[in-house]
Parts: C-alpha cells; sequence; structure tokens
C-alpha cells in the first residue's frame, strides 16, 4: 500500500509541475486560485481548523462524494472517470468561482488533476481508503510548507 500511495503522490506532483509550467508559458500573468488563497487565509486565522479541514475532512468528503458515490452510479470506467471529474469541478466552480481571464486554466486546474484521482480510484480496485492516504499524503506536501512557512 505504501508504494501504491508513494507511486500516485510522486505523479500528481509530477503532474502539477507541468501543469505549472504550463500555465507560466500560456498565461504569465495567472495568480493563485481562489481555493487555494482561501486556505492560505484560513491558515492565518485558525491552523488547527485548516489542518482538519484541508487533511481530513476535505479528504474523506471529497472521496466518498466525488468518488465512490458516482461510482455506485457509474459502472463504466471512462464515463465514471470523466463524471466524476466533471462534477467536482462543477462544484469547485460554483464554489470558488473563477476568474474570467483564466477560465480555462482554472477549469484545467481542478479537471485534470480530478480525472487522475479519479482513474487512481479505478485503478486500485475502486478501494476508498487507498485514494484517501493517496489525497493526504499528496495534500500533507503543501501543508507542510505552509506549516514551514515557506
Amino acid at each position: 500500500i505504501v508504494r501504491t500511495v508513494l507511486c500516485w503522490v510522486v505523479v500528481l506532483f509530477v503532474f502539477n509541475i507541468v501543469m505549472g509550467a504550463l500555465t507560466d508559458i500560456f498565461v504569465p500573468n495567472a495568480t493563485i486560485d481562489d481555493n487555494t488563497q482561501a486556505i492560505v487565509d484560513l491558515f492565518g486565522i485558525d491552523t488547527i481548523y485548516t489542518i482538519f479541514k484541508t487533511m481530513i475532512f476535505a479528504v474523506a468528503a471529497e472521496e466518498l462524494l466525488f468518488r465512490e458515490s458516482v461510482h455506485d452510479v457509474l459502472k463504466n470506467k471512462w464515463l465514471f472517470i470523466i463524471a466524476s471529474s466533471l462534477i467536482y469541478t462543477l462544484i469547485n466552480f460554483a464554489y470558488t468561482g473563477f476568474n474570467g481571464d483564466f477560465i480555462v486554466v482554472n477549469v484545467l486546474s481542478y479537471f485534470l488533476p480530478a480525472m487522475l484521482f479519479s482513474y487512481a480510484y479505478y485503478k486500485n480496485d475502486c478501494n476508498i481508503f487507498i485514494l484517501m492516504l493517496i489525497k493526504f499524503t499528496y495534500q500533507l506536501i503543501p501543508l507542510t510548507i505552509l506549516l514551514l512557512g515557506l
């Protein structure tokens, strides 16, 4: 399980580096997305709540809602991956809104990682706990950076 989790975290980390580079190339003036800014702002107010919200609540709620429940309805692999990723993206769009100047970048920054998470879920025999461990470990990296003040 540890090897699987670390493998997926590396894949997601490399993906984010590539997406960041492409964003810098195509949209050099892009700013921090609203969701990330909300986490940074919340962290300044209440560290313990931020850790709980990003590491426990968000991981469990998002994976149960956007993977497990959608998979219960859609058994076709690719239909599930696309639909669950699209639903996740639309919910984030409705919740955070996207800067009109960078809407394509913002949508892709949610949709493509959501596809990777959905694929990881499917690839690991639809084991929601492995997916939660992947996401928890993945989110531990930026949280640690935030905690260290880097």
